[in-house]
């Protein structure tokens, strides 16, 4: 029997039927990462599991999970913001001392965060960080860190240095054109025609949010399909009312979480449990170990963010106050940067805005968050080519931090 922290298990040890339910009985091959996974781990006692959201890093790490099930093994699951805390105690909902003699005599326990990128590294709670690590080291406990592969630098070399160990790490990657193709033909269903939305659905909760469609969806484009993720997970099925009000909720608990950050708590209502209930009910919401309720995963919060984001431009026409609003939380920065990315090349204002911008004096991070943004998107050529004077400027100030 393997052993979850406040009732993970739910979570990680989905019956047969309800996986292949949630992912339309199709099987995404992940092998190879599992046996890196387990090769890391028989040598070193720390390993990271890499990848873009909705990759399934976090479905990795259970799929790992699922071949001791016949073992006495304890295993603790925290979510990453858990860690933004004082004291260990905090963190472990219980004693720290008694947490470590509890466990000292199993000889394999695993200590998982998942959505590590979420930790926020201050003077205080890295301190504490810092302990919690070397004391998981000194009581043999295997450390699995899931984290956005382009926040993980900072995390991982400090968990490196605490760990005095080096740490490898796996990476769990988007499905290549060939796979995806291959699974098509496998599963019989139609790919979209449409580029940027084929693209879209190489993330495997995308695919599987594709795949739940119940007609053919090779004709639908990128835009048409994010509408309907929204209107079908989101605002659900029933009155107007009622979708009304599971929008609004999902859009006040995003602003509470990652613009305002305060706890859901102090913004949500008693007369709001039904809408709760039942955006927990569709697997798009969940209760933390406080109680307090969360996004069930970042894609979630991320679809909530971006909304907000076209909201607040609309009222602000500047990206200097919606990245002073956004850019202070991860997941806020991480969606400013990709409702840029997808209006580059798209949006002659917003591609102006963008010019406008750089051209201004501006903070180092928003300067960087505009040119990554800009690289990123799909339309950088046809940025590159209408601005081009603007980034051949000052002796190509612009295009060489885009390059350099």
């Amino acid at each position: 029997k393997i052993f979850y922290v406040n009732g993970i298990e739910n979570k990680i040890k989905k019956s047969n039927e309800e996986k292949d339910k949630q992912s339309n009985g199709i099987v995404i091959e992940r092998k190879k990462e599992l046996s890196a996974l387990d090769e890391i781990l028989s040598k070193n006692n720390v390993a990271f599991v890499l990848g873009h959201g909705g990759c399934g890093k976090s479905s990795l790490v259970k799929m790992y999970f699922e071949q001791f099930e016949e073992d006495d093994i304890p295993v603790r699951i925290y979510r990453g913001e858990r860690f933004n805390k004082d004291s260990i105690n905090e963190m472990l909902v219980e004693d720290h001392k008694h947490f470590f003699e509890a466990y000292d005599s199993f000889e394999k326990k695993y200590f998982v965060i998942d959505s590590a990128e979420q930790i926020v590294l201050r003077k205080k709670n890295a301190d504490e960080l810092s302990l919690l690590f070397r004391m998981l080291k000194e009581h043999h406990w295997r450390i699995i860190f899931t984290c956005r592969e382009e926040a993980s630098g900072q995390l991982l070399s400090f968990v490196q240095d605490k760990t005095e160990q080096m740490v490898c790490s796996v990476e769990v990657n988007r499905l290549t054109e060939k796979y995806l193709q291959e699974l098509s033909n496998l599963y019989r269903f139609n790919l979209p025609t449409d580029r940027l939305l084929r693209d879209y659905i190489q993330i495997p909760m995308e695919l599987k949010e594709y795949l739940s469609q119940k007609e053919d969806g090779s004709q639908m484009t990128y835009t048409d399909f994010k509408q309907r993720e929204w209107s079908e997970k989101i605002c659900g099925t029933g009155t107007m009312a009622t979708k009304k009000a599971r929008e609004k909720l999902i859009l006040d608990l995003a602003k509470a979480l990652y613009v305002d950050k305060v706890k859901p708590s102090s913004v949500l209502s008693m007369t709001q449990e039904d809408i709760i209930d039942s955006l927990i009910e569709n697997h798009i919401l969940t209760r933390d170990e406080d109680q307090e309720i969360r996004f069930s995963h970042d894609l979630y919060a991320e679809w909530a963010v971006t909304e907000l984001l076209d909201t607040s431009y609309k009222e602000t026409a500047s990206l200097i106050k919606l990245y002073s609003e956004y850019g202070d939380t991860v997941t806020g920065c991480r969606c400013f940067r990709q409702w840029v990315s997808d209006k580059i090349g798209k949006n002659p204002e917003i591609d102006l805005a963008v010019c406008e911008t750089l051209e201004s004096t501006i903070s180092e991070n928003l300067q960087n968050e505009l040119i990554t943004a800009v690289i990123q998107s799909d339309e950088v050529e046809v940025f590159m080519k209408d601005n081009s004077q603007l980034l051949l400027r000052d002796n190509s100030k612009i295009l060489n931090e885009m390059l350099f």
